[in-house]
């Protein structure tokens, strides 16, 4: 992968206005936060568990992700877009990529949304903003996920 992480922190690399970017990393993931939306782009890893190892691997479980996480967050998902590389810049575009032969990445974009909102702050600031009927919501929300899934056939492997 083409060490992109420190041209993506150029607010002009992003199709909208941005003022400033903020990089969040993870163990598989660079998240970059521009203007109302969030990028996260796949680090180009093999865990075993996982195989980001290729572009179109990354590609690939980009939009697994938009389409498994939409069905509980379609709030938040909205695509995959491409990573181009120009020279010594890159710019993201979610125009169709055919027309591009210089994509060096792909990236999931989605709604920002308040950091505070996140599980582990809201679990730390616990009285500031947990609302116990969060909880409710949530047990709720999940088994009817579940009620509502496709289910395997006994005798199916892993759940195919």
């Amino acid at each position: 992968m083409v060490n992109i992480e420190r041209l993506l922190l150029k607010p002009s690399a992003y199709p909208h206005h941005v003022d400033e970017v903020e990089h969040v990393e993870t163990h598989i993931s660079h998240i970059f936060l521009a203007g109302e939306y969030a990028y996260k782009v796949k680090k180009p890893l093999n865990l075993g568990f996982l195989d980001f190892s290729t572009l179109e691997a990354r590609k690939h479980f980009c939009a697994e992700e938009v389409r498994l996480n939409s069905r509980l967050a379609k709030d938040i998902y909205i695509d995959v877009v491409s990573i181009i590389r120009n020279d010594d810049r890159v710019f993201i575009t979610d125009e169709q990529t055919e027309k591009y032969t210089n994509v060096v990445e792909y990236a999931v974009r989605m709604h920002r949304f308040d950091r505070e909102m996140e599980l582990d702050k809201l679990l730390e600031n616990h009285s500031k903003y947990w609302k116990d009927e969060w909880l409710d919501e949530l047990c709720i929300t999940v088994a009817k996920f579940h009620l509502d899934s496709n289910r395997a056939k006994i005798n199916s492997g892993y759940g195919e």
